[in-house]
């Protein structure tokens, strides 16, 4: 959606969706998802909203959709719904089941940017073939909506490797400092 890497999305991206998808399971403490907040806010201050060019969707999940924010295309409402969105309370939940997440992408058109903070850490009901199914629903995705774009925050716990979850999932991974 944009030809450099520093470049945000503009109205040269015409009808493009971004999608800001945000782990709401236990494994994102608080000062991550503080850390995260404050690189998506200054992501969400470079992005031109316009309508019919750019909108932004917000939306929380762990074992199911929550807290969506939907069709946002004017910058003020976006930084108070964003501002609204993130300082809401969240009913943390156990697990991370990323298919529940792609299911709901599924259902946009190709071409869109889609925002990933979590830790990339599948996790549902102790199954280890979590891991699994979560690369075959992001592979199954990539292949259904090849020019969308996947852009992971990955969290800090992580350390300086990249987890396998988004090395099949992400086109792009951001790690803080």
């Amino acid at each position: 959606p944009t030809l450099s890497p520093t470049q945000s999305p503009t109205s040269s991206c015409p009808n493009t969706k971004i999608s800001v998808a945000v782990d709401a399971s236990w494994s994102i403490d608080k000062g991550e998802m503080e850390r995260q907040k404050y690189a998506l806010r200054g992501l969400l201050d470079r992005i031109v909203l316009k309508d019919d060019v750019l909108t932004l969707d917000m939306f929380t999940f762990s074992n199911r959709i929550e807290a969506v924010v939907e069709g946002i295309t004017n910058p003020v409402t976006a930084r108070n719904q964003f501002n609204t969105f993130f300082d809401s309370p969240v009913d943390k939940k156990r697990s991370t089941d990323y298919t529940v997440m792609y299911d709901k992408l599924e259902q946009e058109e190709n071409g869109n940017i889609i925002v990933m903070v979590t830790d990339g850490r599948p996790w549902i009901n102790m199954n280890k073939k979590a891991k699994k199914q979560a690369c075959r629903t992001a592979k199954a995705f990539k292949q259904s909506h090849p020019d969308s774009k996947v852009y992971c925050f990955q969290s800090a716990k992580a350390g300086p490797t990249t987890v396998p979850f988004f090395k099949c999932s992400c086109d792009f991974i951001w790690r803080p400092p």
